[in-house]
Formats: C-alpha cells, structure tokens, sequence
C-alpha cells in the first residue's frame, strides 16, 4: 500500500498527544504529603505534656559543729542572761529557752559552756546567746518536726512551725504561721511524692479563707551537730 503524505500527518500528531497526556496522567495519581485535616467529631489528643513541679528542697540547720564549736558563717549578735526550761518543741536534742520575755527555741548548746545559741529563723545566720541560769532540762523526743517551709504556686511565701496554739480552721489544726496572713494546716506536710504539698488558708477582714493544697518548695529542719 502507499503511504500518502496525509497518513503521516495524522500519526505525528497521535504521537505528540500521548506523551503530553502521560505526564498528565501521571501528575494526578501523585500522593499528596499535606496532612490531613482531623475529621469533624474527632478529639484531637495533645502530647505536651504538663509544666513538672520541682521537689522540695531539704535543708538541715545548725549552727555548731560535733566540738559544740560555731560553725562557718554564724555569728553571735547579742549575749544575755536566760532560762531553758524544756527541751524543744522544734528538734529533738535541742533546747527551748526564756531571754527576757522573749521565748527562743531551738537552742544548741556550746561545748564546754554553760551557754546556749539560738535561731530565730532557720534561714538566719544571727545568733542569740543565752548565759544559761540554773540546770539545763533533760532530752525529749517530741517526734520528727519540719521547722520551716517554703510555699510556692505563686505565693512564694515561708512558715515556720507553730510552737503555741494557733487555732483551728475547719477544724484543722494551724501548725505553721506564714507571712502576708498565711498558714498551712494540718499536722504535716504530704510527702507521697518528690514535690511535698500541705493545705493552705489565709485570713481575710478577720477570717480564715482555705486555699487548698500548695506545692512546698522548701523545707528546713534544725538538727544537732554531727561529728567531724
């Protein structure tokens, strides 16, 4: 048969049809990579994970070394004469005394001395001194005992233990006195995990208001000297 001219035209032009429809073809069965929208009705589940709250810090104070001897940083701001009349309320070991008519407790004796030091506070490094009058009172065991804690969430204020009656809230005993009108109630803190809590209330136009649980972030504990 002869190939007329026409008949060549027409199967160029199939030929230039079929390779632009491949790539045609090809471009629409691509998978897209774009993540697909959540379907309606769906939870979508979140995987941050909530802010971890630290441990509560532990901290053991005294001011005398196991010579009975004071121990770096510590200093004596004033000297009197007093009274111990029991063991502390605070710490077993220690003592709880009169100096005028201030009460001080805890107390560590010195070595070799009728003498006693005192803290105010755990976080202070000023001591009282106390020329003891009269007999030292024998050791008590009154039980484990936080002297101080720090309260965090927020309020970022510090307690120390209550040594007196406090009162009730709720019914709740107040065992540790904070700053800006806090307490925290209860007889101690909840220590099932690494961060303690313990509840806490406020006292508003003359009433306790309960906040609820607080994290701790510290917590003090007055110890006798440990030998060196």
């Amino acid at each position: 048969m002869r190939v007329r001219p026409w008949m060549l035209a027409v199967v160029a032009t199939l030929a230039v049809a079929c390779v632009v429809v491949v790539p045609l073809l090809v471009g629409r069965t691509t998978t897209s990579t774009k993540p697909a929208s959540p379907s309606h009705g769906h939870a979508v589940v979140s995987t941050v994970a909530p802010p971890r709250v630290p441990a509560t810090r532990v901290r053991y104070v005294t001011p005398v070394d196991g010579t009975g001897q004071l121990t770096h940083g510590y200093r004596v701001g004033s000297t009197a004469p007093g009274k111990c009349f029991s063991a502390s309320l605070i710490a077993d070991g220690l003592f709880r005394c009169f100096r005028g008519n201030t009460i001080l407790d805890p107390c560590w004796q010195q070595s070799g001395q009728h003498v006693v030091v005192c803290l105010p506070e755990p976080w202070s490094h000023r001591l009282a001194r106390v020329d003891v009058v009269g007999k030292l009172p024998p050791p008590a065991n009154f039980g484990e005992r936080w002297w101080a804690l720090g309260v965090g969430d927020g309020l970022s204020v510090r307690c120390l233990a209550a040594t007196g009656a406090a009162g009730l809230v709720h019914g709740r005993p107040i065992t540790y006195v904070c700053e800006h009108g806090w307490v925290l109630l209860g007889n101690g803190p909840d220590r099932s995990s690494p961060a303690w809590t313990m509840t806490a209330a406020r006292r508003v136009h003359g009433h306790y208001r309960v906040h609820g649980p607080v994290h701790l972030t510290g917590a003090w504990k007055a110890v006798t000297a440990v030998a060196t």
